[in-house]
């Protein structure tokens, strides 16, 4: 019990003590001067004495008691409000995990760059149906690995326009060296639509059937694995995707 309730309750001891010895001395005093008080009221008084008194303590009961609730509402509200924080202390902490974890997972993948290009037909180059192609210009995707682990299961699709079926590419080769003076590649793809593996730092064309004449506005995109297993996407806006994202076309 706290110093504040037991002086509280000797206050309370005392004054009924006092009101006690007070009606006690008056009762005698009548007594004394031929004034003899009726006795079988005295239990009376003494109840409602006991009711009077009774009242203050039945107060400072109720105050102490809506005492008591304010500071249990105010330690549940500070509780409460403790918890919130620490929620949103743990939402930020995860948002910050996924945001890693997302950078970590994107990370060889956003080393790999599609390129649009053209291809020129060799004099001796058909087009798909057997006509001569001998100067047409055919789309072609670039696709360089700049990461230092290998992409695999790499393939490239065109689309003449947005509403068409998505085609493969035709012929895929590796740009095998550069003749910087001469500003030449040197590439001779072979019949073929994905590449299996583009190690690091090279650079692999996928070649299609499609000439620039046909279709001018024709759309492109790359698939492909990367180290850790995961299948990504270049969409022809040149946005990374994983595969099982809607974001590009199949």
């Amino acid at each position: 019990m706290s110093l504040l309730k037991r002086k509280r309750l000797l206050l309370s001891v005392v004054g009924f003590a006092a009101f006690v010895a007070a009606g006690y001395l008056l009762f005698r005093w009548r007594e004394d001067h031929g004034h003899h008080p009726a006795y079988g009221d005295i239990p009376t008084w003494l109840t409602f004495a006991a009711a009077v008194l009774g009242i203050p303590f039945a107060l400072y009961q109720l105050r102490m008691q809506r005492r008591q609730l304010a500071e249990q509402q105010k330690t549940i509200a500070d509780e409460f409000a403790r918890q919130q924080k620490r929620d949103q202390l743990l939402d930020a902490q995860l948002e910050q995990t996924r945001a890693a974890h997302r950078v970590l997972i994107r990370s060889q993948a956003d080393l790999v760059d599609l390129v649009f290009d053209t291809w020129e037909a060799p004099t001796e180059e058909t087009t798909p149906v057997g006509d001569p192609a001998v100067g047409e210009l055919f789309h072609m995707a670039r696709v360089v690995n700049n990461s230092s682990r290998p992409i695999r299961d790499v393939s490239c699709r065109l689309k003449k326009h947005h509403t068409a079926l998505s085609d493969p590419a035709l012929k895929v080769g590796e740009f095998t060296s550069r003749v910087p003076f001469e500003g030449m590649e040197v590439f001779s793809p072979e019949p073929a639509e994905t590449a299996a593996l583009i190690r690091p730092g090279k650079e692999f064309g996928f070649v299609f059937g499609t000439t620039v004449s046909d279709a001018p506005n024709a759309l492109m995109y790359v698939t492909f694995i990367d180290d850790a297993g995961t299948r990504w996407r270049i969409g022809h806006d040149l946005r990374l995707y994983q595969d099982s994202d809607s974001g590009a076309w199949s």
